[in-house]
This record gives structure tokens, C-alpha cells and sequence, in this order.
């Protein structure tokens, strides 16, 4: 957006005079417009540009930031500190060092996996070289010495990482670190993580690793800033030279704060004249990692902070900006915005259902296909589809890959390569494999496909077979006389085939070559069935549940295109000679379709948006739990989830398309719509499903029709009951 066109709301912050502020800034505001043209009056009025910091979060907001400066002809903005967190913190870090206020960290090398200095640290422990002799249980102990003494598993050691930059990401610490380690200045900042006896061996390596990474100078992501901040912790003295010279601070983003980040501010803009932060609680989506949006509402009810709101939609077209109003005012626990849209276009906006994620993939694969049609390059219309979870790809990026249509992943990684995808691909040609050496047709080098494939079909899920149980078939495969289940039968140990998950497996491989299960589709159901997967795999782990349900619904509507496994299995290996063609990859050039998920996609903009999988345990997401070998659904935040619908829809710049999958025959994923249509108002849900408007419509005049319980049936059954009630609602008033 041009400076000179900026709205008196945006006016009146760059006017701000001094002192504390706080903005709240709905998406495509011009925040960033704004903020730096703040910068700019206080640098034109005498403000030095080396006393201005901007602090926000990730190395491309300090991009555009910096290149914003420049457009708006900023003097000297190279001069201005515009800096991440973690930059942020680094500095601090670096200038307390040089003052010999604190020892240097000459190890501090970011190279070095904290995996690897986890390790160390444990055997460390082991060897006797670690000053550190809490009371351990003698459980505590036996894990720590006996247990892992010949191998650490690696997801131990990620997880002792992971666990201990949580806790000081919240501020929280064991009771050992707290006492002994943290500075007693900084102290009353934390709080004591209680940790559960089931938990006390976690606990202890956390201390472990703790007494090892600052004996060794080694910091972590995490600790660059808990580090910063504890250092300015210690005295006013070191505050004083670390962070005197920044005397007008702004945060961008200050909804994602979390504790450690806050701590870290407050303590750096103790000399500041004026500090402004800018956020939007109704964008505050990364609760799980710690951000905590009342740092940003709490200042609310603090004296010496002056209140400005940006509520102007530059970016949106009218229609999206109407429908993202309608559906985040619904939140209560929020600070009230009136989202108004300047952008002099209506846009578009569509509603669609579908009867399977194929289906559903097919539709955005089309439009896509058509719109690149029209338009040359993605500078002429980028295109984004943003997922829930990135179980939502795989049917997508399938359709995508068969329209040979460019696209990237954030994160990488093709949809064949899964988890779930890939137990199924290898089932299929396991199935192929078997016909065959049944049929004779079979050499060496097949023989070890054979069984590398079956060992991976064993333990798909994870079944604790060996390989040395599995591979005892090796030497009678010749045999095209004998079945594969009789060769399991014969060879495989009758300890390993008396197992449950085991006898799963042999009584589906007795029914797999009859002709009730010679389609792809029919073999998958059955192999989900018949050896409890859904179950199998999502034990434990009520995340990986709702997932799972995601990738098995998709591959079924995948198989079920195929008659045989032959040409399933011979489309896949297409799909892969296109990938290696570089058709997909992460750095394809701007006519390359984005597929991200939402939480990645904050800060960013596209053209055309589409949101797919709005379904009741998608998007909300809930966690699906076993209880007595049943699913059960859990609740969904609905007020968090809301907000990240709330950020998905405010993306796009041009078209909006969100989509759900309603399937009363599935029997993988809930056959209900989302929340987040059926809480929409009357004019959109008339204009979601045509047909139930004008069956209702044309039956005005005889309302007794209306109230008949056929229609409302089928809308229970399809899985939009409340908005159909709405609708008849409305129609039983007008006909009245």
C-alpha cells in the first residue's frame, strides 16, 4: 500500500507522540506500512536511526520490513536494528560478553545437534564425570546406568531436547535446575515444573543435559534467548549497558509472544522512551509452542499504554472480508474489531461439498489447471492450498501430479512416502509380487524385493517381528506350489503366531487372492479391517489418530479408481518419474502452486486461497481417543481453531474456496460438515447448497411440505442438519 493513502487510524499511531502503545492490527492492515513509517517521523525529527529496534519473528518479516523501510525513502534505515527475537537475543548476548559481564560460550555452535550433546551428557552421567547426585529412585537409576548403557535411542534424546526448551520456553524448570544452576537473581521469574513419579527419569536427564550443555558452553535455539534474558536478569548495570542505547522499540506479531520472549522484552525496554506492540489476538494460533495472546490483551488494563486500533482490510476483496468478520465475531475471548474492507472488489467466494476427497481434489486440481491456463505466470495470480494438517495433501497433490501441475511443499516430501501411503503401496505390490512367483515367473533379483517388501508389510503397523523371524521363508520362496500364508504358517515361529496383532495378519493373508478383494480398494479396506489399523497405529497418540483416519480416507479414494493393483502401482511410478523430472521441488520458480498448512502460512499472501477438509474432526481438529477398542472424539478448541480459520480465509487476495467431504458410506471420517459452514449466516448457507434452497423455496406456498422429515433427513445424513434448519427457518417465516 502507498503512504499516501493511509487512513486516519493508521495516522494517528505514526503520529503518536511518545510513550507506550498498543495496536491492534486485523490482517492486511498495512501494519507494516505503518509501523515503519512511524520510524521514518521519529528519524526525521531528530531520532537516531542506531536508538530505533524492530523486533518480530522470523528472518523474512526482517526482509520485508527492511525493504519497506527502503520504499518509503527511511534515512539511514539501514541503520535501523530490525532484528528477530533470536537476533535479538544473540546480540545482548554478545555485547554482555565483551564487557566481561558475563564468560563467554565459546562452544556455542549452533552446528552441533543438541541430539548429540543430549548423548554426551547422559554418558557423561554414566562415566561418573557430572557433578550431579540428586536422591534417584532406584528406578531412575537402573534406566540411566543399566538401561540405556549399551544404546540411547535417538527419540530419547529428542525428546529430553524437545522437553527441556519447552519448559523454558513457559519459564518452568525442574527443581534441581531451579536451585542450582539458575542465577538466584532470575530465579522468581520461573516456576518449578512438578514432575510425576512415571515422569522422574525424564526429569533427570533433563538435569543431566542442563548441567552438561553449560558446562560445555552449549546453547540451543531456545536457550539464546533464555540465556539473554536471565544475563539481564542479574543487575540494572547490565541492562543499562546492553539495552540503553534502544530508545524506541516496536513488536510486531506480540500475539505470539510466549513467556521466555516476553521476559525478554520487559527486561530490554527498561530504558526505552516509547515502545510500541503490534499484534491481533484473533490471529494468535501458535498456542502450542507457547504464545500466549494475553501479553498482548493485558495491556489493556495497564496504565501508561495508549490504545490504537487498524481495522482496515487492504488485501482482501469485500467478500472475504464479510465472511471473516461473520465468523471470527462468534469468538467471545477477544478484544472487539470491526473489519472493514477497502479493496474495490467484491472477489469470489465458494462453498462446495463433496462425496469423497477425490472428488474434492479433482474440483481444485481443474480450477487450478484453468487459472494457469489464463494466466501466464504466478506473478499474474499466485495460488495457495492451505491444510488443517498436512494429511489433507495426499489426494490433492496426487491429482496435482497427474495434471503435471508444479508445486511445492513446505517441508518437503511426496505423498508416497508416508507412513500410511507406503504400507499400502507395499501391500499392493506384495500382492503383485505373490501372483507372480505363484505363476513361476520369478528370478533373484525379485526374491529379495519379495521379502524386503513383506518385512515391511509385517510391521505396518508395528508388530515386533524381527527380521531374522520374517526372512525365515527366504529359502522355500522357489516353491510357487505353496501360498504365502502356508509358507507363514510353516516357517514362522508358533510364539510369534500365537501373537494377536500376528494372527491378524495370517488370517487376512488366508483371504487375500479371492476375488471379493481383487479391487485395490476392497484389499485396503480389508487389510484396515481385518489387522485393526486405524487402531494399531494411532495407539497412544490421539494426533496421529485424526491423521491417520486422514490418509486412510484418501488412499481408499485413490485405490478405488484402479480395477487392479497393476495399474495403481504402474500410476504411482509415474507420478515418481515426474517428481524426478523436477517438476516438484522447493525451489520451482513462481509459477509453482504452494501447498502449506495454515499455521505456515502466517504473514503470507496469495491470490487465490483454497481450504480444504472442512469436516468435524479436521477443521476444528479434534483428537480422536481409544477407549475399549473404540474411537472416541474428543472436544476441539473451537475458539483457537476459529482463529486459524479466522487466518486462512484472510489470505487470500482475490478468490476464496473452502470445501468439505461428506460421506455418509465412510466409515474412516466423520460424515458431518464443519462448524465453521454450518455457523455461517442464512445469505451464505442459501447460497452453499442450491438445492436445498430451492427445494424449500419453491415450497413457500404449501409450508406443510417444508415441515415434512424427508428433507430434514437427508440433511442429517449429509451432515449439515443446523444449516438446513437455518434455511427452513427462514423459509417457514417468509411463507408465513
Amino acid at each position: 500500500m502507498s503512504i499516501l493513502n493511509l487512513t486516519d487510524e493508521q495516522l494517528a499511531l505514526i503520529q503518536h507522540e511518545g510513550g507506550n502503545a498498543v495496536v491492534f492490527a486485523i490482517a492486511g492492515s498495512g501494519k507494516t506500512t505503518t509501523v515503519a513509517a512511524r520510524i521514518k517521523r521519529l528519524i526525521n525529527e531528530g531520532a537516531m536511526p542506531a536508538e530505533i529496534l524492530a523486533v518480530t519473528f522470523t528472518n523474512e518479516a526482517v526482509k520485508q520490513f527492511g525493504e519497506t523501510l527502503q520504499e518509503i525513502d527511511c534515512p539511514s534505515c539501514a541503520e535501523v536494528n530490525v532484528l528477530t527475537f533470536h537476533k535479538m537475543a544473540g546480540k545482548i548476548l554478545r555485547k554482555a560478553e565483551e564487557y566481561g559481564l558475563v564468560a563467554g560460550h565459546p562452544n556455542d555452535d549452533r552446528k552441533k545437534a543438541g541430539r548429540q550433546v543430549a548423548e554426551e551428557a547422559i554418558r557423561s552421567f554414566q562415566r561418573g564425570d557430572l557433578s550431579y547426585k540428586p536422591n534417584l529412585s532406584l528406578h531412575v537409576s537402573k534406566f540411566l546406568l543399566e538401561k540405556l548403557e549399551n544404546h540411547i535411542p535417538w527419540e530419547f534424546l529428542d525428546q529430553i531436547v524437545a522437553k527441556s526448551s519447552e519448559l523454558k520456553q513457559s519459564l518452568l524448570s525442574t527443581r534441581y535446575i531451579l536451585n542450582d544452576l539458575i542465577a538466584p537473581e532470575a530465579r522468581h521469574y520461573f516456576m518449578e515444573k512438578q514432575f510425576s513419579l512415571r515422569e522422574s527419569h525424564i526429569e533427570a536427564a533433563i538435569d543431566i543435559y542442563e548441567i552438561h550443555r553449560r558446562s560445555q558452553g552449549f546453547r540451543d535455539y531456545q536457550d539464546v534467548i533464555n540465556d539473554a534474558a536471565e544475563i539481564l536478569s542479574l543487575s540494572a548495570e547490565i541492562r543499562e549497558i546492553a539495552c540503553s542505547d534502544y530508545k524506541h522499540i516496536t513488536v510486531d506479531e506480540f500475539q505470539d509472544v510466549d513467556p521466555s520472549q516476553n521476559l525478554l522484552l520487559e527486561l530490554a525496554c527498561e530504558f526505552a522512551e516509547s515502545i510500541v506492540v503490534v499484534g491481533d489476538d484473533d490471529q494468535s494460533i501458535y498456542q502450542w509452542r507457547g504464545a500466549d495472546a494475553e501479553f498482548l490483551t493485558e495491556k489493556l488494563d495497564m496504565g501508561g499504554w495508549t490504545v490504537f486500533t487498524l481495522q482496515s482490510n487492504f488485501r482482501c476483496p469485500a467478500k472475504v472480508v464479510s465472511l471473516a468478520a461473520q465468523s471470527i465475531r462468534i469468538n467471545q475471548d477477544r478484544f472487539p474489531k470491526t473489519l472493514r474492507g477497502l479493496k474495490p472488489r467484491l472477489g469470489n467466494v465458494s462453498i462446495d461439498l463433496f462425496m469423497n476427497r477425490g472428488e474434492q481434489a479433482d474440483k481444485i486440481a481443474s480450477e487450478v489447471k484453468d487459472i494457469r491456463k489464463t494466466r501466464e505466470t504466478q506473478q499474474d495470480c499466485s495460488i495457495a492450498i492451505l491444510v488443517r494438517s498436512k494429511a489433507s495433501i495426499s489426494s490433492i497433490e496426487q491429482r496435482l501430479l497427474e495434471h503435471e501441475i508444479p508445486y511445492r511443499i513446505l517441508g518437503g516430501g511426496f505423498w508416497y512416502e508416508r507412513k500410511i501411503p507406503r504400507g499400502f503401496l507395499n501391500l499392493l505390490l506384495m500382492r503383485r509380487l505373490e501372483r507372480r512367483r505363484l505363476s513361476g515367473h520369478f528370478n533373484e533379483k525379485l526374491h529379495k524385493v519379495y521379502i524386503d517388501t513383506l518385512q515391511h508389510i509385517a510391521n505396518f503397523p508395528n508388530r515386533f517381528l524381527s527380521g531374522r523371524v520374517i526372512s525365515t521363508i527366504a529359502p522355500s520362496i522357489g516353491d510357487n506350489s505353496v501360498h504365502l500364508p502356508d509358507l507363514l504358517h510353516r516357517h514362522w515361529p508358533e510364539y510369534s503366531r500365537k501373537r494377536e496383532a500376528v494372527s491378524d495378519l495370517l488370517g487376512f493373508f488366508d483371504t487375500w487372492m479371492t476375488d471379493s478383494l481383487s479391487r485395490p480398494r476392497d484389499l485396503i479396506k480389508a487389510y484396515a479391517d481385518m489387522t485393526n489399523l486405524l487402531e494399531a497405529i494411532s495407539s497412544g497418540d490421539s494426533e496421529g489418530a485424526t491423521e491417520t483416519v486422514l490418509e486412510i480416507s484418501s488412499f481408499e479414494d485413490f485405490a478405488g479408481r484402479f480395477p487392479g493393483e497393476d495399474q495403481l502401482i504402474d500410476e504411482v511410478n509415474r507420478q515418481r518419474r515426474v517428481n524426478q523430472s523436477g517438476l516438484t521441488s522447493q525451489d520451482l520458480s513462481p509459477s509453482a502452486i504452494d501447498i502449506q498448512t495454515i499455521h505456515s502460512s502466517k504473514g503470507l499472501a496469495w491470490d487465490c486461497i483454497y481450504v480444504p477438509d472442512l469436516n468435524y474432526t479436521v477443521f476444528p481438529w479434534r483428537k480422536i481417543a481409544w477407549i475399549k477398542g473404540c474411537p472416541v472424539v474428543g472436544a476441539a478448541d473451537l475458539e483457537a481453531e476459529r482463529r486459524l480459520f479466522y487466518v486462512a480465509i484472510t489470505r487470500a487476495k482475490e478468490s476464496l474456496s473452502l470445501s468439505s467431504v461428506v460421506n455418509p458410506d465412510s466409515t474412516h471420517y466423520s460424515n458431518r460438515e464443519s462448524e465453521f459452514i454450518g455457523e455461517l449466516p442464512i445469505d451464505w448457507l442459501c447460497e452453499r447448497w442450491g438445492f436445498f434452497d430451492d427445494a424449500i423455496f419453491r415450497a413457500q406456498d404449501h409450508p406443510e411440505v417444508i415441515k415434512k422429515m424427508e428433507l430434514e433427513q437427508i440433511a442429517d445424513q449429509l451432515g449439515f442438519l443446523p444449516a438446513f434448519l437455518k434455511i427452513r427457518e427462514k423459509a417457514l417465516e417468509e411463507s408465513s
